[in-house]
């Protein structure tokens, strides 16, 4: 995935919060976040990521679980709140 990974900074370009970054390789999706850190006295530019495939069927089911069952919910409870 390194291929596709944006390029790594240096330390002084980045922010002190770090920069996030998503892409998408092939089949994947892939979010990085670049970190500036100081050890020693020397500052160093660190990158991590990680694949969100299985992050995106979660929240895909979830989305459609909830678009189903709302309707539900609510003409059970309809009854319920007229009593």
């Amino acid at each position: 995935m390194a291929a596709q990974n944006p390029q790594l900074g240096a330390p002084g370009s980045l922010p002190a919060a770090g920069l996030i970054a998503q892409f998408h390789q092939g089949i994947h999706d892939v979010k990085t976040l670049a970190y500036p850190i100081a050890a020693r006295g020397k500052r160093y530019s660190v990158q991590t990521g990680m694949n969100l495939n299985k992050s995106m069927v979660l929240v895909a089911n979830f989305r459609n679980n909830l678009l189903l069952l709302t309707p539900i919910v609510i003409l059970l409870a309809a009854p319920v709140a007229t009593s």
